[in-house]
């Protein structure tokens, strides 16, 4: 069996009006289309999810992540993790000229940093690094080239569907990113559903299905990524309780995500 796919570049949705058989789309190119199931797959920031159950409250962890693009050091072959006492900082390279630095700090209240001074904040914030993080810092100069980003998440409750239009991956559930697995559950999203499709004709009870199979995972996740996010920030201030066993937890969390899905 082949489907026939029509990709619309530049092309965004502008409203949609639930109709018997599926859903009317006005497109922003001024066209309107009917369809049987509209799928929001649009990231954290979604506009269908705002169009479909209005502006969500996203939780601020109380952590952020900085980011600056760098010349790769020799013997960076895999992904380093650097933790230090007050952040966790790493090496990640992307080809064999490139590598770029992430640093995740403690930032209390969300504060609005300013633009030309970003990277003499990035350099604040690695002093206490030594090796090759230290071996990088000539490189961080320019303010524009630092990317940062603090770290929110979120989950919908179930369902996340309203008539024939659905939300996957981070439109409906956005994690920290402590386990590494927020862009696995969204494949995950879009694996199932396409599997439920070819499984059922119905898509009230594809919907129903979908959440039956995704709602309680995700949530899991979430939980757990954003524990550990929170002991991290117990642990820079010196207030992690003693007997709490991080890497246990993280080695039975993705353990679980192993499950088949």
């Amino acid at each position: 069996m082949s489907y026939d796919t029509t990709m619309r570049m530049g092309t965004t949705v502008e409203s949609f009006n639930h109709i018997e058989q599926g859903v009317s789309v006005q497109l922003s190119d001024g066209t309107v289309q009917t369809y049987d199931l509209v799928i929001g797959a649009d990231g954290a920031n979604s506009r269908m999810r705002d169009l479909l159950f209005g502006p969500i409250e996203k939780s601020y962890v109380g952590q952020a992540v900085w980011r600056y693009k760098l010349p790769r050091l020799e013997g960076v072959e895999t992904s380093i993790l650097y933790y230090g006492e007050k952040a966790k900082a790493g090496l990640v390279p992307m080809s064999e000229q490139e590598m770029y630095l992430l640093l995740t700090t403690s930032e209390p209240g969300n504060p609005r940093m300013p633009e030309d001074r970003l990277h003499e904040l990035l350099l604040d914030r690695i002093d206490g690094f030594g090796g090759q993080v230290a071996a990088i810092k000539p490189w961080i100069t320019d303010p524009d080239a630092v990317v940062y980003r603090p770290i929110f998440d979120h989950m919908l409750q179930s369902p996340w569907y309203e008539g024939s239009v659905l939300l996957i991956g981070d439109a409906a559930h956005c994690t920290t990113p402590h386990l590494g697995q927020g862009a696995a559950l969204a494949v995950e999203d879009a694996v199932v559903l396409a599997e439920l499709i070819k499984e059922h004709e119905d898509v009230h009870t594809i919907m129903q299905a979908f959440m039956n199979r995704r709602y309680d995972r995700s949530r899991y996740l979430l939980d757990h990524s954003h524990q550990l996010a929170e002991w991290e920030l117990m642990e820079w201030a010196g207030t992690l309780p003693e007997h709490t066993d991080v890497a246990a937890y993280s080695y039975e969390t993705l353990k679980k995500m192993n499950e088949a899905i």
